[in-house]
């Protein structure tokens, strides 16, 4: 992803894990020590706290101010155009979410008006609902295969930055969002076959919401009022139905299917199989097999039957 004049700057860091869309980038950083400095135009930046707590010199655009004592699961927010440089002393292991400006200003204008001008910087907020949300992104950013999560990254993205633009004080709801009874049948049926036509590729949550005429948001919100389930759920559910399918070819390798169904690897396939039906994928094929041999067993003690039959008379 280009970002145009930003420092995003991790000096004597560890290793780095990033997936990226073109308005959310997450950052997962591992054994971040020495000084961190964030200079971000026209982006806002969020980060978590480590596990533990530790007190970290930090200055605004240069003014030093008290230093901050961040929490186990406490979040920060850092607006556009400011500059932090902050000294974390021990290793830890963290992570950051930005956003681009013009994705935050369509999210307040189809949640909250209005966006506030100048959003005010936050330190070390207890928020336990961000914190979560915080939580779980980095651990899809820290699964092999995290650039085939970017339906969930923006999901969640999408509901982070909400969480946020709440955080920074009284806002004033926006208008009714459209379809409050679900999608209309036309958009729906578009975006269903295009699922179907492109389960094998990394579907994006804005494509599925441009289909429909809508932003993500409130995309988001009217699928899950006409399906009764999120798009990224129903995307998954595709997939593992798909799968399913497949998995009836015993010449098919599995790490294949998983390809062949949209996922990246055969660990998240395995993953997520196993907990969207309950056995691995392995196990499902070996009872499709077993269910085979029945169903030819029966045909053949039924064949044997009417010989029988036929020969009595």
């Amino acid at each position: 992803m280009e970002v145009s004049q930003q420092t995003f700057d991790f000096s004597a860091t560890g290793d780095v894990d990033s997936v990226s869309t073109v308005d959310i980038c997450v950052d997962l950083v591992y054994g971040m020590v020495g000084d961190v400095e964030f200079r971000l135009e026209d982006w806002h930046a969020i980060g978590i706290a480590p596990d533990f707590t530790t007190v970290i010199p930090t200055s605004f655009d240069g003014a030093k101010v008290a230093d901050i004592t961040w929490h186990p699961n406490t979040v920060g927010y850092l607006p556009p155009n400011m500059r932090q440089e902050a000294a974390c002393l021990v290793a830890a292991d963290t992570v950051f979410v930005r956003f681009s400006d013009r994705f935050f200003q369509d999210v307040a204008l189809e949640t909250y008006k209005p966006w506030l001008a100048s959003p005010r910087e936050m330190s070390a907020v207890h928020d336990p609902i961000a914190s979560e949300m915080m939580r779980l992104i980095g651990r899809l950013v820290a699964e092999e295969d995290g650039g085939a999560q970017r339906l969930m990254v923006e999901s969640i993205g999408t509901a982070l930055a909400v969480r946020f633009q709440q955080m920074q004080g009284p806002v004033h709801a926006a208008a009714d969002a459209p379809y409050p009874e679900g999608l209309p049948e036309n958009r729906l049926r578009r975006v269903i076959d295009y699922v179907a036509a492109n389960i094998r590729r990394d579907i994006r949550l804005v494509e599925l919401a441009n289909i429909a005429a809508l932003s993500p948001f409130h995309f988001t919100r009217a699928f899950k009022r006409s399906m009764n389930m999120t798009p990224v759920r129903y995307v998954w559910t595709q997939r593992i139905e798909h799968a399913k399918v497949h998995l009836r070819r015993p010449e098919l390798p599995i790490a294949a299917i998983a390809y062949e169904c949209g996922f990246s690897s055969q660990s998240h396939f395995n993953t997520l199989f196993k907990k969207m039906v309950g056995v691995t994928p392995a196990r499902f094929r070996e009872g499709l097999l077993v269910a085979l041999l029945l169903i030819n067993l029966h045909m053949a003690l039924d064949a044997l039957e009417l010989i029988h039959y036929v020969d009595f008379f």
